[in-house]
């Protein structure tokens, strides 16, 4: 038995999309429904384009309940960076206290390396690698 779901996608760009009815037997399926329709999402969308996938699904029942979010990795991973450089800065403040000595002596020194390179990108802060540089001189 089937019901009739409606789908709210969002893609990497603020944009929503909305199809309805989407006819499946559970929330999952019917975003796997969703999923295999870009094209509808597409012409449904407001001021989208193909350029941007879709990246982000919720399922409504017919009394407008969200019943399901489903977040692909990459909008988990933009979800949670806040959090993520939060607890990297909180690690690169607690390593920087130690000595660098002592860092070296235990194997730290490197990880708290890491995580400045990691920060400096998120702070776009970093120099790209020379072989970017080099290829970006030839065009």
């Amino acid at each position: 038995m089937t019901k009739s779901y409606l789908i709210h996608a969002w893609c990497i760009r603020p944009f929503i999309a909305y199809l309805d009815p989407v006819e499946a037997g559970t929330p999952e399926e019917a975003i796997a429904i969703a999923r295999r329709q870009p094209e509808k999402l597409i012409d449904n969308a407001e001021e989208c384009s193909s350029k941007y996938p879709w990246d982000e699904f919720a399922v409504f029942g017919d009394d407008g309940t969200q019943l399901l979010r489903a977040l692909e990795p990459a909008a988990r991973l933009r979800d949670s960076a806040p959090a993520m450089r939060d607890t990297l800065l909180y690690v690169a403040g607690e390593l920087g206290a130690f000595k660098p000595d002592y860092l070296r002596q235990i194997g730290l020194d490197v990880a708290l390396e890491q995580i400045e390179s990691v920060l400096a990108i998120m702070e776009n802060t970093s120099a790209p690698p020379a072989s970017a540089v080099a290829a970006n001189d030839q065009d």
